[in-house]
């Protein structure tokens, strides 16, 4: 339960500092939407998401979402209506992010890892026992 309740935590706060980056790019950076693409966006991103999931394939929401703007962009019938430069600072982003995350996890596993622990004898202990008078 103290999982989901950090992993919730964790996203609220990078929503908090970062979602508008992602909501900005994702906006008319990509490709012109309107209310009727952001319907057809959402749209696909759900079936991408309810067909996957049902299929048993983990997928990110937020893959689906970017490729469905992307799609969207591509249905207008130019090729340049779609910003291909940031879809692939955005491509270059997810490239990076699952060395990142394993790179600093296992960094941070090292750190507890090779912590000093108290154990008896080590000199960590300071002070008498409450068996030892």
């Amino acid at each position: 339960l103290w999982l989901l309740a950090y992993g919730g935590f964790a996203l609220d706060v990078g929503l908090v500092l970062s979602g508008h980056h992602i909501m900005a790019a994702l906006g008319n950076k990509l490709t012109l939407q309107s209310p009727s693409r952001g319907f057809c966006i959402e749209l696909g991103a759900m079936f991408t998401v309810m067909v996957f999931s049902r299929a048993g394939v983990p997928v990110s929401t937020t893959h689906c979402m970017t490729g469905a703007t992307t799609g969207v962009g591509l249905c207008n019938g130019d090729i340049g209506a779609v910003n291909w430069k940031l879809l692939a600072v955005i491509f270059g982003g997810w490239l990076i992010t699952c060395p990142a995350a394993g790179l600093v996890t296992g960094l941070v596993f090292w750190g507890i890892a090779t912590a000093p622990s108290a154990q008896a004898g080590n000199g960590m202990f300071t002070g008498s026992y409450h068996g030892d008078e």
